[in-house]
């Protein structure tokens, strides 16, 4: 085995796992198992979930976990070329941007200016992306899944949404707060 010293043995049975091979978290919804709880958690999150919580702050990109995020921060900085940081303020709340097409998708909403309409009902939208989310309420095509259940849905916020709870009914949020 090795020389390394743990103060407390669940931390030692948890490192045996390292010789062992032992991995007695799997995911039931592929073949993969893991050693270690947290590491089934992101591995869910990231592989099955249609959840991306996180977002940058600069440029609004979202990503499935904070280590994502955090990767994107580090490579793009998110700098101009001089080295520094380029802001662009909105005139009406004064919050930055730091791309000017994030400004004025932001100063469209603020003013309520909606040019895009939907063809089948009387909604309106600042985005054409919006209008494409909300165009998929009028066709019957449900492409987001929960991964638990596999029931599917329109949107994924409504995915999204469903797994939180379904997750919790049928045990999953249990199983990732299991101690080793």
């Amino acid at each position: 085995m090795c020389e390394k010293v743990f103060r407390f043995y669940q931390n030692l049975h948890r490192h045996m796992r390292v010789h062992t091979g032992e991995r007695p978290y799997k995911c039931s919804l592929c073949n993969r198992s893991f050693s270690l709880a947290r590491d089934l958690q992101r591995h869910r999150s990231c592989v099955h979930s249609n959840s991306s919580p996180y977002q940058c702050d600069y440029c609004g990109m979202l990503f499935k976990t904070n280590d994502r995020l955090k990767f994107h921060m580090q490579k793009s900085h998110h700098l101009d070329c001089d080295g520094k940081k380029t802001w662009f303020t909105c005139d009406i709340c004064q919050k930055k941007f730091s791309r000017i097409d994030r400004v004025k998708q932001h100063l469209l909403r603020r003013k309520g200016v909606k040019p895009y309409v939907c063809s089948e009902c009387p909604m309106r939208f600042c985005q054409a992306c919006d209008l494409k989310r909300h165009q998929m309420v009028h066709v019957d095509l449900r492409p987001f899944s929960c991964c638990a259940c596999g029931k599917y849905f329109k949107s994924k916020a409504n995915a999204t949404s469903h797994f939180r709870r379904c997750s919790v009914n049928l045990g999953y949020e249990q199983l990732f707060d299991t101690p080793v």
